[in-house]
């Protein structure tokens, strides 16, 4: 085992720093497509609503 000054294990610090570097990486990746999905979402909400409107005009026409 590695051993720094403080006589803990290096390798556990390792690890552990790895799985957090692992962990934010993939919670950047959940996160960006979380948003694209909100985003894709919202954006077919506001088509719909678009649709409706024109399609209300129309209609009122």
């Amino acid at each position: 085992l590695l051993r720094d000054n403080d006589g803990r294990d290096v390798g556990l610090d390792i690890k552990v720093r790895g799985m957090s570097r692992y962990v934010e990486k993939n919670f950047v990746s959940f996160s960006l497509v979380a948003v694209s999905f909100m985003i894709g979402a919202f954006i077919d909400l506001f088509y719909l609503a678009i649709g409706d409107i024109t399609i209300g005009i129309f209609a009122f026409l």
